[in-house]
């Protein structure tokens, strides 16, 4: 399906964080780099924006369709993923962080945008 203009500049964030999602998950919990610590810190601050973006814009929504689900696991993940990523120098948070934004944003992508933009178009 392709994406609605409404979610591309949200999808383009997206694939920054699979990049650094994918680095952290990747790499062996003892070994998580001084580079990819700093990487953490820098999209907190991104992802913090990112997250408060789709609370304003999208839950509403996904409220007016009756989508409870879908809102409420987006709600929790986006805390978690801040929860995990306030310590940079955790490794092993950091390892569940990487694995954690892996599949939220997969799960976005892949479930919460779709059902967003079937609802959109269902619309006269």
């Amino acid at each position: 399906m392709r994406r609605d203009e409404k979610l591309i500049k949200l999808s383009r964030e997206h694939y920054a964080s699979l990049k650094l999602a994918n680095s952290l998950a990747s790499a062996p919990v003892h070994t998580i780099s001084e580079s990819l610590s700093q990487q953490v810190k820098t999209a907190r601050i991104e992802l913090s924006a990112h997250f408060k973006e789709e609370e304003e814009t999208l839950i509403p929504q996904l409220l007016s369709y009756g989508e409870f689900a879908l809102t409420n696991r987006l709600k929790i993940e986006h805390q978690q993923l801040l929860s995990l990523s306030g310590d940079e120098t955790n490794s092993n948070a950091l390892k569940q962080f990487g694995l954690l934004l892996k599949a939220h944003v997969r799960f976005e992508e892949r479930e919460l945008f779709t059902v967003l933009q079937a609802h959109w178009e269902a619309q006269p």
